[in-house]
């Protein structure tokens, strides 16, 4: 039997000598930015959308993983 593939529920926890979460997450506790935002910094800050509406995996660090939808490109380093 064939089972269908989940991505598991990991939690960016930064290291005790350090406050809020790890790039990639944010919340309390610490949960995965979601899918199609991005957190590249440590402690408590929020999770920030994509430019243009681009998409992303869960737990995306950087503007830089935005996944392209057909047609578009990256400029600049951003999803356009």
């Amino acid at each position: 039997m064939l089972r269908s593939w989940r991505p598991a529920k990991i939690l960016k926890t930064a290291p005790p000598d350090t406050c809020g979460c790890l790039p990639g997450a944010s919340g309390s506790p610490c949960a995965l930015c979601p899918a199609g935002s991005f957190k590249s910094g440590h402690g408590a800050g929020a999770c920030e959308a994509h430019p243009g509406g681009a998409g992303s995996l869960p737990g995306a660090t950087s503007h830089h993983e935005c996944l392209y939808a057909p047609g578009h490109r990256a400029q600049t380093g951003v999803c356009e």
